[in-house]
C-alpha cells in the first residue's frame, strides 16, 4: 500500500507540474513556452509531457519570474533565446547532458546564479548569454564549444576563474568585458582568435596567449590594473590597436622567438624587425627610453 501511496503522490506531483507548464507541440516535440510561478519556484522539467519528449526551452519561456532552480532534462537539445531573461531570484540550474545550444540573453540578468555546469554536449554560447550574473563566481566552457558570443559572460563581476576549451575558435567581442576580479583565465591551445574589448576591465594579473591564436583584437586587455604580464605565443600575426594600453602595472610584453610577426626587447613590443615600436608597457616606472638602432616608427598610443 504504501509503495502505492508514493507512486500515486508522484504521479500527482507531475501531473500538477505540467499543468502548470505552457508549451506547444511541434514534429512530435515539447517546447516551454510558459510557466506559472504559482506552481513553486523550485522548477524540475519532466523528460516528457503527453507521451512526447521536451525538446527545447522556447525563448522568453521563464523571463521575469520568480523561479529560484531550475533543472533542464537531458531530452532537451536548445534553450531559446531569453529564456531565463532577467531572473534575478534563479540561484542554481542544472543543464541536462543533451543541450548543445544557449540561446542570446537566456540567463541575462540572472543576479543571484552562483554556478553554471555547461555540459560537454553544448556546442554554442549565444550572445550576452550570461551578462550580468553577478554572483557567478568561476566558469568551464568544455572544448565542445565552438562558438563563444559576443558579450557572453560581460560585467560578471564576481567572476574570478575561467577556462576556454580548445574547441573555441573565436572569443568574440566583449566576452567577459568588465569582470573586474577575473583573476584567473585559461585560454586553451586551439583557440584563434581573441575579440575586440574581450577583456578589457578585468582583474587579470597575467596572460598566456597560445600558440593556435592569430588575431589579436583592439582593446583586448585594455585597462587591467591588475595585469604584471603578458606572453604572445608564436602564432599571433595581428595585434589590434590599444590591445594592452592603460595596464597600469604591466612592466613585461613577452614574444615567443618564433613569432614571425612580433618581438619584445626589455618588456616592450615591436614587430619582428623592431623597426616599430608598437606598445610600451604602461607600468615601466623608467623617466627615460633609448630606442633601439635601425628604429624607424611609433604606433598611435605606444606611450
Amino acid at each position: 500500500m504504501k509503495k502505492l501511496f508514493w507512486l500515486f503522490a508522484a504521479l500527482l506531483f507531475a501531473g500538477r507540474l505540467q499543468a502548470q507548464l505552457s508549451y506547444t507541440i511541434n514534429n512530435g516535440a515539447v517546447t516551454i513556452t510558459g510557466y506559472n510561478t504559482a506552481a513553486g519556484l523550485n522548477v524540475v522539467i519532466p523528460n516528457t509531457i503527453s507521451g512526447y519528449p521536451v525538446a527545447s526551452i522556447g525563448s522568453y519561456a521563464f523571463q521575469y519570474s520568480g523561479v529560484t532552480n531550475v533543472t533542464i532534462p537531458n531530452s532537451v537539445t536548445n534553450i531559446g533565446p531569453y529564456a531565463f531573461y532577467n531572473c534575478s531570484s534563479l540561484a542554481g540550474t542544472t543543464l541536462g547532458s543533451g543541450v548543445t545550444a544557449i540561446g542570446d540573453l537566456a540567463f541575462y540578468g540572472c543576479t543571484k546564479l552562483t554556478g553554471v555546469a555547461i555540459p560537454g554536449s553544448v556546442t554554442s554560447i549565444g550572445n550576452q548569454t550570461f551578462t550580468i550574473c553577478s554572483s557567478l563566481t568561476s566558469v568551464v566552457i568544455p572544448n565542445s564549444v565552438t562558438n563563444l558570443g559576443s558579450g557572453a559572460f560581460q560585467s560578471c563581476s564576481s567572476l574570478t576563474n575561467a577556462v576556454i576549451g580548445s574547441g573555441v575558435i573565436n572569443i568574440q567581442s566583449q566576452a567577459f568585458a568588465s569582470c573586474s576580479r577575473l583573476v584567473n583565465v585559461t585560454i586553451s591551445n586551439g583557440v584563434m582568435a581573441i575579440g575586440g574589448s574581450a577583456f578589457i576591465g578585468c582583474g587579470l594579473t597575467n596572460v598566456m596567449i597560445p600558440n593556435s591564436v592569430t588575431n589579436i583584437g583592439s582593446d583586448a586587455f585594455q585597462s587591467c590594473p591588475s595585469l604584471t604580464s603578458a606572453t604572445i605565443g608564436s602564432g599571433v600575426t595581428f595585434i589590434g590597436s590599444d590591445a594592452y594600453d592603460n595596464c597600469i602595472l604591466l612592466t613585461n610584453i613577452t614574444v615567443d622567438a618564433a613569432n614571425p610577426s612580433y618581438s619584445s626587447l626589455n618588456g616592450v613590443l615591436f614587430n619582428k624587425a623592431q623597426t616599430t615600436l608598437i606598445q610600451y608597457a604602461p607600468g615601466l616606472t623608467n623617466q627615460s627610453y633609448v630606442i633601439p638602432n635601425g628604429f624607424m616608427a611609433i604606433i598611435g598610443d605606444a606611450f
